[in-house]
C-alpha cells in the first residue's frame, strides 16, 4: 500500500508483540472506492428486470418463439451478469485495500531501523522498519552462550 503515514505507533528500540500496530497508511485513498463501489444506478435496474426477462424468455421458448429477441436478452443478461461480477470483486480488493493500510508487527520482537516518521509518503517495497524477532535473537544468543562454555571433561 503507498499513502501518507498518518500514525505511528512505536518508537525505535520499542519491543512490540505479534499484531501490534506499527504504523497506518492514510486510508482516504482506499475508503472512498469501497463506499462508492459497486452497481450504479444503470446496473440495478438491468440486475431487478432479469428475473422478468428470464419468464419472458421461458414464457416464449414454451411457446415456440425462437427469435433474434430471446437471443439478444440472453447475451444481454450474460453481460450484465459479468459485470455486476466485476463490481463485487471491485469492491472486494478496495475492501482488502482498506484493512492492509495498518500495518502489524508479524513477530514478537525489537523494533529497529525505524525510518518512517510521521508524515512521510511510503511506497510499495520501501523499508521503513525493522524488527528483529526476540524468539530467535534470544534463541542464538543463548546458543552462543552455551558454546563459549568449556567442556566439562
Amino acid at each position: 500500500m503507498a499513502g501518507r503515514i498518518v500514525k505511528l505507533s512505536v518508537a525505535d528500540n520499542q519491543f512490540v508483540h505479534k499484531g501490534d500496530d506499527l504504523f497506518e497508511i492514510d486510508p482516504a485513498d482506499y475508503r472512498s472506492p469501497s463506499a462508492g463501489a459497486g452497481p450504479d444506478a444503470a446496473r440495478r435496474a438491468a440486475r431487478s428486470t432479469m428475473p422478468a426477462r428470464t419468464r419472458t424468455e421461458k414464457q416464449s421458448r414454451e411457446q415456440g418463439w425462437t427469435s433474434t429477441d430471446i437471443y439478444q436478452q440472453t447475451r444481454a443478461r450474460a453481460s450484465i451478469e459479468g459485470v455486476v461480477a466485476l463490481d463485487k470483486a471491485a469492491v472486494a480488493k478496495a475492501q482488502l485495500d482498506l484493512r492492509r493500510t495498518v500495518i502489524r508487527s508479524p513477530v514478537n520482537g525489537y523494533v529497529t531501523n525505524l525510518l518512517a516518521q510521521l508524515g512521510d509518503y511510503a511506497t510499495v517495497g520501501q523499508k521503513l522498519i525493522s524488527i528483529v524477532d526476540a524468539e530467535f535473537f534470544l534463541g542464538r544468543r543463548l546458543l552462543r552462550g552455551d558454546q563459549s562454555r568449556p567442556d566439562p571433561r
